[in-house]
């Protein structure tokens, strides 16, 4: 179901489905779940990840990829890869860090190229485990206050919407 927006990604869904239900030992009803690992991918609620998502930084297809629960691994290799078993089964249960960063880099290689992927692992090592600035940080000019911070959020462009920017806060730790 969906409307006749949505047809292109209905019809690549069909596929990716049938795909996965085969490699799942006929499961039709296998679908991709959304990064939080607990509700459907829905850009809505802020657990999906884009094409046109850029290969790194704060909205990233990599980070979104680190993001992951290890669980869901399994299912994004399938779904998002033709990597046979072999190359990622053993990683996840042994080393699941390196097999996120093995998808990161596979997907963002597809949408991207192999530079681009290399420089998305880089930036996150650099942030995320040596905790040292990111290359390029947006600047946002807001005048005197006061100010609502959902407002803000979305005038930064973090956020799509106040109540998008409503959600990412009560979501964050």
């Amino acid at each position: 179901m969906g409307g006749s927006d949505q047809l292109f990604n209905n019809l690549v869904g069909r596929n990716f489905k049938r795909k996965r239900a085969r490699r799942a030992g006929g499961n039709r009803d296998a679908a991709a779940g959304g990064t939080d690992g607990a509700k459907k991918m829905s850009k809505s609620l802020g657990n999906y990840i884009a094409v046109t998502d850029p290969p790194s930084g704060q909205e990233g297809c990599f980070g979104k990829v680190m993001s992951l629960p290890d669980n869901l691994m399994e299912m994004y290799y399938t779904l998002l890869t033709d990597l046979p078993e072999s190359e990622f089964k053993d990683l996840i249960r042994e080393r699941p860090r390196d097999a996120k960063i093995k998808l990161a880099k596979h997907i963002i290689t597809w949408l991207h190229n192999k530079e681009a992927a290399d420089a998305a692992e880089a930036e996150f090592i650099k942030v995320f485990s040596k905790k040292e600035m990111p290359d390029e940080m947006p600047e946002v000019v807001v005048g005197a206050g006061p100010h609502k911070i959902a407002a803000l959020i979305v005038k930064a462009g973090l956020a799509s919407s106040n109540s998008d920017a409503i959600r990412k806060i009560r979501k964050a730790p």
